[in-house]
């Protein structure tokens, strides 16, 4: 059978059928090597997650001094995300909404507990250039007395998850023979929330971190125990959602970064000013036997303030 002749009209069809899928070729061309030419424009934010100690502000507003630093080292923006609760990053870092978290030793072992990917980069200089921090026990100077004389007052806390929360409270109480669950304590919030309500009587005792409880000395604020030196705050970035190389410009960034660089420090947060030193899992061992023992009470306390919060 003779295969149907093919009229001008039938060619004109298939000509036009070619131009339109040559055409459609070269727009997907063009626009894959548009897309590479503005890949910078389009690269994803890196979420910045700090620890405050204070409400002002002034506290808040000075992390955008190590966002701008972060940018500067890995070319993408980034977006800095202020959580109340420790619960609210890890939470978040858990689920890879957040790359990078500024934490205390409790919350990084809390964290490390949950997400195997959670790596310290370096850890952060006190604001006196110290390496460690301690937590302290405090009251007002008109009424201080011996710890076991406590029992029954009222006790101030940051958050549960604070290193310097019920973790170091249970600690400092424990060693004058006084348990923790023998006090009516509450979680207040932030660290200058803590001395605030003890000067002001809402508490008799507070723990809170000691650079902090210095600031308050001059108004009342009295040291009546101290916890043992306790790792900086650490830089954890997430090897999740961070590539490996992007985690060591990270580190070896802070790691370069000298005091001396006033122009750019004076931005940032007065705990991250003096620079940094290397981290590592192994300098929260000792943190992370501690937090075993007192795990199961913490975690009955939380239970007993979110059922309160009701």
């Amino acid at each position: 059978m003779p295969l149907p002749r093919r009229t001008p009209h039938f060619r004109r069809r298939l000509a036009a059928a070619l131009l339109g899928l040559l055409g459609c070729l070269l727009a997907a061309s063009a626009t894959a090597e548009a897309g590479a030419d503005t890949e910078p424009r389009t690269l994803r934010n890196i979420v910045l997650a700090p620890t405050l100690f204070e409400s002002t502000p002034d506290e808040i507003h000075s992390q955008l001094g190590p966002a701008r630093f972060i940018e500067e080292l890995t070319g993408h923006p980034v977006v800095v995300e202020n959580h109340a609760r420790y619960e609210d990053i890890i939470s978040g870092f858990v689920a890879g909404r957040i790359d990078l978290a500024i934490l205390g030793p409790l919350p990084y072992v809390s964290l490390r507990q949950l997400h195997a990917g959670a790596e310290p980069l370096v850890r952060f200089r006190e604001p006196d250039g110290r390496e460690h921090y301690t937590c302290t026990l405090v009251a007002f100077a008109d009424e201080v007395r011996p710890l076991p004389r406590y029992v029954g007052a009222r006790l101030a806390l940051t958050q549960p998850f604070s290193t310097c929360g019920y973790f170091a409270a249970a600690t400092l109480l424990g060693r004058a023979g006084v348990d923790i669950e023998r006090l009516d304590y509450r979680f207040v919030g932030r660290h200058d929330q803590i001395a605030i309500e003890v000067i002001t009587g809402g508490a008799d005792l507070g723990v809170l971190k000691d650079e902090v409880a210095a600031r308050f000395a001059g108004v009342g604020l009295v040291e009546l125990a101290a916890t043992r030196p306790l790792p900086g705050f650490t830089l954890i970035a997430n090897a999740a959602t961070l590539d490996a190389a992007t985690r060591q410009r990270l580190r070896e960034g802070f790691l370069a970064l000298q005091e001396a660089d006033i122009a750019r420090f004076v931005e940032w947060p007065r705990t991250l000013r003096r620079g940094a030193v290397p981290a590592a899992h192994e300098d929260y061992d000792a943190i992370a036997r501690q937090f075993m023992r007192i795990e199961a009470p913490l975690q009955q306390a939380i239970l007993r303030e979110k059922e309160q919060a009701r």
